[in-house]
């Protein structure tokens, strides 16, 4: 980010802000949702139908109140799956997993058997699923430049929505000045014929979110080792 060590404090402490306000916010989303003015907007309505209406895939990331994110997207639809890794403490998994089903997401564990014919049954349907990629996770990585720097994104799920051909998306949600939220949604082009679809998917998702962060820092969870592994590790 290119901060001075007094800067760099300074945006730590509003790191662990607004995990607090965000994790006040997801206890309270579908209220949210219904207040009036509308509390969180979207960039792209005429995208957004377009999702609705013919499904995709939609990657996210640990930004911003990204629960609310996913509760306003469960609020337009029936059929929002969401995929995650199982946590390392079994009462976060409780906890998420209960928060999700009650905002409406069709929670799919990866490590869970069944898990990809869900996916698959989901795909055909023309279902929205949706995935938080800005992790390094131990499963099929491959390696692109973040922040300045290589680090592992998982991409079996982008390499299951290319061989499909499905749409993809990007949806960031970003927390305003006067605490309304507006949530940015881009359609990912990649050549559906090409060898390195996955490489432009990523790519594309990786600068998006880059972006966000530099806009403000402090709504992306900072504290995971993003940086632990080198390529070819």
């Amino acid at each position: 980010l290119n901060i001075n060590p007094e800067d760099s404090i300074h945006v730590t402490r509003k790191v662990f802000a607004n995990i607090g306000i965000s994790f006040v916010e997801s206890l309270f989303t579908k209220k949210i949702l219904k207040v009036v003015p509308p509390q969180v907007t979207i960039d792209k309505p005429a995208a957004l139908h377009k999702l609705i209406k013919g499904g995709g895939i939609v990657f996210s990331a640990h930004y911003g109140s990204f629960e609310l994110l996913a509760s306003f997207y469960c609020n337009l639809s029936n059929n929002i799956y969401i995929t995650a890794r199982e946590a390392n403490y079994k009462l976060l998994d409780t906890f998420v997993k209960k928060l999700r089903e009650e905002y409406g997401g069709k929670l799919v564990w990866r490590s869970i058997k069944g898990g990809e014919k869900t996916l698959l049954k989901a795909i055909k349907n023309k279902h929205i699923i949706s995935c938080l990629i800005d992790q390094d996770i131990m499963m099929e990585n491959n390696f692109y430049d973040f922040m300045g720097l290589k680090c592992a994104y998982p991409s079996g799920l982008v390499q299951l929505a290319t061989n499909k051909k499905l749409p993809i998306y990007v949806s960031i949600i970003q927390r305003q000045p006067d605490f309304t939220h507006k949530i940015s949604l881009e359609e990912i082009n990649y050549d559906h014929q090409s060898s390195n679809a996955i490489d432009q998917v990523i790519m594309q998702y990786s600068k998006i979110l880059e972006s966000k962060i530099r806009e403000t820092p402090e709504q992306w969870i900072w504290w995971h080792r993003r940086w632990r592994r080198l390529e070819g590790e």
